[in-house]
């Protein structure tokens, strides 16, 4: 239905994908977490020098250990971002039988 709101953030957003093995990815990119660091600080300064604040999106599937997403919070938290929202990847859904 239009005009209702939807679920999740309504401002600017900056994803970061998390695999298994606590690798970060940004803007579809490999991203060491220094680096990480950097370019979230350099969103958020940019979503507040336009009066907003920047959500990060965290995406990473049922197999992803909860320490790889901790760390993630911690580097988005030292860029200034605090609002972060955490989604699991989905599955691929199988291929249909014939």
């Amino acid at each position: 239905p239009r005009g209702e709101p939807r679920p999740g953030p309504t401002g600017l957003t900056a994803r970061v994908y998390v695999d298994p093995v606590g690798q970060y990815y940004f803007e579809n990119q490999l991203i060491a977490d220094a680096r990480l660091q950097q370019r979230l600080q350099a969103a958020a300064s940019a979503a507040h020098a336009h009066g907003e604040a920047l959500t990060l999106l965290v995406f990473a599937d049922k197999h992803t250990p909860s320490e790889h997403l901790f760390r993630l919070g911690e580097l988005a938290r030292a860029a200034g971002i605090t609002e972060l929202v955490q989604a699991i990847q989905p599955q691929p859904a199988p291929a249909p039988r014939p």
